[in-house]
């Protein structure tokens, strides 16, 4: 039939056409026609721009974990008697975890106690007897009747006499000659009795020196401002004042002895008699020096009788008081609340290390392994979600707390939640596979909703790193790298054809299918080749669409 017949050029366009096919192959083709001679591209091979909300997450593995737990420990050595709690109760602050044996601190207490009472009353009983005798010898002191002195004064008395009738004697010898009266011998007489009295004085200070430097003895009235008390100066000031007792002596004994021999020798008496009155002024004061000295050690050993007695209640009360607090530390207590995921206490075995833990569930954390080439991406106050096979598809809410900057062998990032992090990775936690995979340690607090969530639950977790919203949506292998930035091939409508063309793009945000992108010339609705390279050589022509399998 004439109408089947193809004329020479017919057939050799078909037979171009069939060549064609054979070149481009798949799904899309160039095809020549009589009604349309553009190439053809089909519509599978395009996508059209959208507008929605797009996450950059990274996903990772790790372990609900609590923020605190305490490993609970006795803080005596007793045996457990009782235990209170199991695995998995929850616990308030202060509530009874376990009970220990007390019969070891009760017998302790019982033998302070007896302790205690014994030496008190010892105690007493010196602290008594230092007081009485300390007060006796006060009071002796104070009414005038310390033996030493009395004896000491009554001899002073004595040779006082002496000096008195001595005195008596010379005078009425001196009266009888007016010569031993001239001014002369008179301020020479004058003269000797203030060189006794300095002798005197100077001996006794002497005297006060000694016993402030052997004793201890510190008298206010045994130091003035001229005369302190040191011994050097004490010793320097009495061989001065006995030098110039004998040579004032020696003096007047010669001008009497001029005037009449019997009155220079009746001098010579009064001075022995003032010599032996200054040695009983000097043993009356010795006498009072020595009493204040017994005077004063019957003091300090009456106050170190009180302070021996007040050291040894207060060590017993000290050691009564630790043996009450041990006692109380037998009821072994939560330092917090939260649950008990430990326990190693055994009724009847020692109460050695910890007994249990109590996990703080209060506040959750998440710990977590990502690799090295995101963590770089992830930062404090991230949010997460994240779900556990417990809670099959539940959805948790989080917040990125801490990123480490050390690996995780690096840091010591081990525990349950890098053991968890690890499985989930297949790669031990801590360790590298044979291609140095690195990972670092993510905690992640849980926020919002925790019904159902539990301790020890592996999450499967999703860190959002970025967020856009309305944002235009390409397929992600739409976008390519060019060498100078990303592009997306766009088909511009022309007429009822497209023109096709390069659109450079800023990625924003990725998923693993889709790109989100900022570009001017970009708008909702506009069709992109999901593979523009197989494309590359139509870029600048126009071109129809076609559904495939027509």
């Amino acid at each position: 039939m004439a109408g089947l017949k193809m004329t020479r050029r017919t057939a050799a366009v078909s037979a171009g056409v069939v060549a064609a096919l054979v070149v481009a192959g798949g799904g899309a083709y160039a095809a020549l026609s009589p009604k349309n001679s553009h190439p053809v591209i089909q519509t599978a091979d395009t996508a059209v721009v959208a507008v929605r909300d797009v996450e950059e997450k990274i996903q990772t593995t790790g372990q609900v974990n609590p923020k605190k737990k305490t490993a609970v420990t006795a803080s005596i050595s007793s045996p457990v008697t009782a235990l209170k709690v199991a695995v998995g109760d929850r616990v308030n602050p202060d509530q009874i975890l376990a009970e220990l044996d007390t019969t070891a601190l009760q017998r302790s207490i019982e033998l302070e106690a007896a302790t205690k009472a014994s030496a008190q009353a010892t105690s007493s009983g010196q602290v008594a007897t230092a007081r009485q005798q300390y007060q006796h010898s006060q009071q002796m002191y104070s009414q005038g009747l310390s033996p030493e002195i009395n004896n000491a004064v009554a001899a002073q008395a004595q040779a006082e006499a002496a000096v008195a009738a001595a005195e008596r004697d010379f005078a009425n010898k001196q009266n009888k000659r007016a010569e031993a009266t001239t001014p002369t011998l008179v301020e020479q007489q004058h003269a000797v009795t203030a060189a006794r009295d300095e002798q005197r004085d100077a001996a006794v200070a002497l005297a006060r020196a000694n016993a402030a430097a052997l004793y201890s003895v510190v008298m206010a009235e045994a130091a003035t401002p001229d005369h302190p008390l040191d011994i050097n100066s004490a010793e320097e000031r009495l061989a001065r004042a006995d030098r110039g007792l004998a040579d004032t002596q020696q003096s007047y004994q010669r001008a009497l002895g001029d005037v009449d021999a019997e009155l220079a020798e009746s001098q010579i008496k009064v001075a022995e008699a003032h010599r032996q009155a200054s040695e009983a002024a000097l043993a009356v004061e010795s006498a009072r020096l020595s009493t204040l000295h017994d005077l004063d050690t019957q003091r300090v050993a009456m106050e170190e009788a009180e302070n021996t007695a007040n050291a040894a209640g207060l060590t017993n009360d000290v050691t009564a008081r630790h043996a009450q607090q041990d006692l109380g530390k037998a009821q072994v207590r939560s330092p917090h609340g939260g649950v008990v995921t430990e326990l190693a206490a055994v009724e009847g075995a020692p109460s050695e290390g910890p007994l249990m833990t109590v996990a703080d569930d209060s506040q959750l954390i998440v710990r977590a392994l990502v690799k090295e080439a995101d963590v770089a991406r992830i930062k404090a106050g991230d949010s997460v979600r994240f779900s556990t096979p417990a809670t099959k598809d539940k959805k948790f809410t989080g917040t990125v707390v801490k990123v480490s900057p050390a690996a995780a062998g690096a840091s010591g990032f081990t525990g349950a939640g890098a053991a968890a992090a690890g499985a989930g990775s297949g790669t031990p936690a801590g360790t590298s596979d044979g291609n140095q995979k690195v990972e670092f340690p993510v905690e992640i607090a849980v926020t919002g909703d925790r019904d159902g969530l539990m301790l020890g639950s592996t999450a499967k977790a999703d860190i959002v790193v970025k967020q856009q919203s309305h944002a235009l949506v390409v397929p992600r292998e739409a976008v390519v790298d060019s060498g100078s930035g990303y592009e997306v091939t766009v088909l511009e409508p022309d007429g009822e054809n497209f023109r096709v063309t390069k659109l450079p793009v800023t990625v924003v945000a990725q998923t693993d299918f889709d790109a989100a992108v900022a570009a001017t010339e970009l708008e909702e609705g506009t069709r992109v080749l999901t593979d523009p390279r197989k494309y590359e050589d139509k870029v600048g022509q126009v071109v129809s669409m076609q559904d495939a399998g027509k």
